[in-house]
């Protein structure tokens, strides 16, 4: 068998090939410093399961934006792109099912200039040959 694709390097190549957002605002992580690049959307797995065969990701995406008119496009965008990318798939890796498991909701922001919504979607991984 080989090696298993690194789904969360597919999404954030796959995101940047929709031209969902500017590279600059796809993140792997929360940025540390005080001023990050609005809109953004930060890409996490906060967990997977495998049967041997296939391999569940789930794929945590933070959406987040000045308003809420600006958050309510980008959590569109993304939800489209991630639906597109069933059956696909990057350099990095090949996705054979996706499914929205927690749909875009309002998450609260201590700064009351940015708006946030977390979604997690699944998607389904095979080792490459």
């Amino acid at each position: 068998m080989g090696r298993w694709p690194n789904a969360q390097q597919i999404v954030l190549e796959w995101l940047r090939s929709r031209g969902v957002l500017p590279t600059a605002g796809l993140l792997t992580e929360e940025p540390a410093n005080g001023d990050p690049p609005l809109p953004r959307v930060v890409i996490e797995v906060p967990a997977q399961s495998s049967d041997g065969l296939n391999r569940e990701v789930d794929i945590e995406l933070t959406a987040v934006a000045s308003s809420l008119d600006a958050l309510r496009s980008l959590t569109s965008d993304l939800t489209s792109a991630m639906w597109a990318l069933a059956g696909s798939g990057t350099a990095a890796g090949y996705v054979d099912e996706v499914r929205e498991e927690f749909g875009f909701g309002d998450e609260p922001s201590p700064n009351r200039g940015v708006r946030r919504a977390i979604a997690t979607f699944s998607v389904v991984v095979r080792p490459s040959a």
